[in-house]
């Protein structure tokens, strides 16, 4: 899930009621990471760990901007 999505929901968190069981299967979806059995020369959004992070920090920010990795510091990216 892209992080505009992840930064759209958490600007609608309650218009689209997203609490509750909905809230933890939303998570589920957009924080799991992509990384594992992908190929080495595939590029994802990272391990999981790392995608979690950046995914909460744009759906609690309510804009895709708080996720920019490439401003990063090389740690906090996986």
């Amino acid at each position: 899930m892209g992080k505009d999505t992840v930064a759209f929901f958490g600007a609608n968190q309650e218009t689209l009621q997203v609490y509750g069981e909905r809230l933890e299967d939303y998570e589920y979806q957009a924080f799991s990471g992509d990384d594992a059995g992908a190929p080495a020369t595939e590029r994802g959004y990272g391990s999981p760990k790392t995608n979690r992070t950046w995914a909460r920090a744009a759906f609690r920010a309510e804009r895709p901007g708080a996720c920019n990795t490439w401003a990063a510091p090389a740690k906090k990216v996986s």
